[in-house]
């Protein structure tokens, strides 16, 4: 499944069960958004857009969601005759909704791998790719008191080539 041009990639993205301060919890994060990808060979790059939601804790303890657009580039090798696809991404983190100590519009970064991306062929354009388990260290607002979250993910990929 080798393929040398340009990829469109509309993706959701989800914890399905995780962990927050020896707390189980369910459905923490989740997020969607776009990228565009350009695939040479063996190699890629691209840049994207993402809306990602999470769960943190109030000052008293209490659950608060916030909402951050995460932007940024990503590279990423193929392996596998092409089923299997590895990548990194990197790039700014713009909270849209805050907390009680953490101010709308503050930006920050966001560092993103998926080892393993799985792809399956459903047509000559179409490709289903999934992801079981990626992680991300997400800092929207690095000044004053860190605001911080490590997620991980479930990651869901169309690719139209």
């Amino acid at each position: 499944m080798q393929y040398k041009g340009t990829i469109v990639q509309p993706e959701v993205g989800l914890s399905i069960v995780s962990e927050e301060r020896g707390e189980p919890g369910f459905l923490r994060t989740f997020g969607g958004g776009v990228r565009a990808h350009r695939q040479t060979g063996r190699w890629g790059w691209g840049g994207g857009a993402e809306l990602n939601v999470f769960k943190t804790r109030t000052l008293t303890g209490g659950p608060d969601w916030m909402a951050a657009a995460l932007i940024g580039l990503d590279g990423s090798v193929l392996s596998g005759d092409g089923y299997v696809r590895s990548m990194v991404s990197a790039g700014m983190a713009v909270l849209f909704e805050g907390s009680d100590i953490d101010e709308p519009g503050s930006i920050g970064f966001f560092v993103e791998t998926r080892p393993v991306v799985f792809r399956f062929k459903v047509r000559d354009t179409m490709i289903l790719a999934l992801c079981p388990l990626s992680g991300a260290f997400l800092v929207p607002q690095p000044a004053g008191i860190p605001l911080v979250d490590v997620q991980y993910r479930t990651n869901l990929t169309v690719e139209f080539l």
